[in-house]
């Protein structure tokens, strides 16, 4: 889930936990744990919003960009091991 997460960040521009939440289809909380992981990992930063305080806004560290970039998607990956090898006769049939 964490790379689902830095996925969501990188290509659909959430930044916060309630908009990652909704893009991963996790609660707030679940994220908030991931996100914890990740700052832990140093892959994202957390910092309140210049405008609103209330808000805190998380943003890819360049080693979290790195992962985004060097990390094949987790369903693309998922595919090509599933179908790695497959024959042509044994994917018509699926």
């Amino acid at each position: 889930m964490q790379l689902f997460c830095l996925n969501t960040m990188a290509l659909d521009g959430a930044d916060t936990a309630t908009g990652i939440a909704a893009k991963v289809h996790l609660s707030s909380s679940t994220v908030v744990g991931i996100l914890d992981r990740l700052e832990g990992g140093k892959l994202i930063t957390r910092g309140r919003d210049t405008e609103d305080r209330r808000i805190v806004r998380v943003n890819l560290t360049d080693a979290g960009r790195e992962v985004v970039l060097t990390t094949p998607h987790p369903v693309q990956d998922l595919l090509e091991r599933k179908f790695n090898g497959l024959t042509r006769e044994k994917a018509n049939r699926i």
